[in-house]
């Protein structure tokens, strides 16, 4: 458990685009306005690894993902995603969010997913933080050409 509330960033920053970087800065906002430790949440591998037994390939190798977390001055926490992909919503966001990294407000982007075979969307994640009284802000979409940023589209 961490002591001090933090500012969580969810979402799979494996290319560590403008979108993802958004999502960042998100929690530097909640830092000069609550206090909270800006935090990107990690996981140790890529979720699909777990899910259909093969992941995409890497935008970034995690050395210099992890680099590029560190220079923006956020901390960072990895965590197994084999231990969390059968949590509800609500067991994800209590244990997780809550109890292990101490959220006092969570950013994520404007497509986040999470929970059990990608249960839970933005407006379940914002349901939990009013009830729980965590601050929620979401990114909107990050453009190019049209299209919205991300690590598929990179990739392709």
């Amino acid at each position: 458990m961490i002591n001090q509330k933090t500012a969580v960033t969810l979402g799979s920053f494996d290319g560590l685009h403008k979108g993802h970087m958004k999502v960042i800065a998100c929690a530097f906002e909640m830092q000069q306005k609550h206090g909270f430790l800006p935090l990107v949440l990690l996981f140790d591998k890529h979720p699909m690894l777990s899910v259909a037994g093969k992941a995409p390939d890497t935008v970034l190798q995690p050395v210099l993902r992890d680099e590029i977390i560190s220079e923006t001055g956020a901390g960072k926490r990895i965590i197994s995603f084999r231990d969390v992909k059968n949590m509800s919503c609500r067991e994800f966001f209590e244990e997780i969010l809550l109890e292990r990294l101490n959220a006092g407000g969570i950013c994520c982007g404007w497509n986040y997913r999470f929970g059990k075979n990608n249960e839970g969307g933005c407006e379940e994640l914002r349901a939990l933080c009013e009830e729980y009284g965590v601050i929620f802000e979401i990114s909107d979409r990050v453009d190019f050409e049209g299209a919205p940023i991300s690590s598929t589209r990179i990739r392709q």
